[in-house]
């Protein structure tokens, strides 16, 4: 959804950009020294234009999409249709790359989250990560691991239920970082731990952190993973974590400071089903802790 100023559709179609209330075409946001506008998605050839861009692509064979920058499609100003509003223009757009795209892997990023669900199969949740860890930086359109990874966690339940979480990619390099071995240690395994999507990125040429490697290919070799959170008001964050080989526990006392510690192989919790009916009528269904 975004048109960047030395592009031929603003160049040749400027009809097709949200404007403000003057008429001119509104700035989206500003990147790579450019001004970047935003295609207004009501707009009928601007619709057959960007869904011809896609069956385009999935024709080329194509079958991962990674659409950054999407928060475009949502900006506030005047459309093309007037009755339709920043968040119902921005789910059009979305559903005509869904449409043209078919069963291919849509990732979302730089998204409105809610607005989002249904037509992407996968999201980044969270800020940039970063070769760098920096609890004191602006929370807010920087790169950081630390800011990256807080939104793993408090965005765990969007897992699986709305899509698949991304993470951003592990940055698993031992050179050209400031991360420090317990950074990428916790960046990982809590990335395997909630059942995100990982992705690796390093330079090939650089060496990695090859325990870290095995463990990736590990979890993921097992499958997928259930989990539950907790500790999301007071920053205390717990992580339990079962799959087909076990159970894994991460504590995280502080996350700024990197106090944590991780169980692996936790004992199961054994757990029968009760259905206890009372004298009132009531019947109540809930599962007890065996030998409890």
């Amino acid at each position: 959804f975004s048109i960047s100023e030395t592009s031929s559709v603003f160049r040749n179609h400027p009809e097709w950009l949200v404007k403000d209330e003057s008429g001119v075409p509104v700035v989206a946001y500003e990147n790579w020294n450019k001004r970047i506008y935003a295609l207004d998605t009501t707009h009928p050839e601007a619709v057959e234009w960007l869904k011809n861009l896609f069956v385009g692509l999935k024709a080329n064979g194509f079958d991962y999409f990674k659409i950054d920058f999407l928060f475009a499609g949502a900006i506030q100003g005047k459309r093309y249709a007037h009755n339709v509003s920043p968040v119902e223009a921005y789910r059009r757009g979305l559903k005509v790359i869904r449409e043209a795209v078919g069963n291919s892997f849509v990732l979302g990023c730089g998204a409105p989250l809610l607005p989002s669900v249904g037509l992407v199969d996968g999201m980044r949740i969270g800020a940039d990560t970063a070769p760098f860890w920096d609890p004191n930086g602006p929370d807010i359109g920087y790169p950081n691991a630390y800011y990256a990874l807080r939104n793993v966690i408090t965005r765990n339940f969007m897992n699986n239920i709305l899509w698949w979480n991304d993470p951003d990619c592990l940055m698993l390099r031992k050179e050209d970082t400031q991360l420090s071995d317990a950074h990428r240690e916790l960046y990982t395994i809590t990335s395997l731990l909630l059942d995100n999507m990982i992705i690796q990125s390093d330079n090939l040429s650089y060496e990695i952190d090859k325990n870290l490697w095995t463990l990736v290919k590990k979890y993921k070799t097992y499958g997928r993973r259930r989990f539950k959170v907790s500790g999301l008001m007071n920053g205390r964050y717990k992580i339990t974590s079962c799959g087909i080989n076990g159970c894994d526990e991460l504590v995280i006392e502080d996350l700024a400071t990197l106090q944590y510690r991780v169980n692996y192989d936790t004992p199961r919790i054994e757990l029968s089903k009760v259905v206890e009916k009372r004298a009132d009528g009531r019947t109540f269904n809930y599962y007890r802790e065996n030998n409890k």
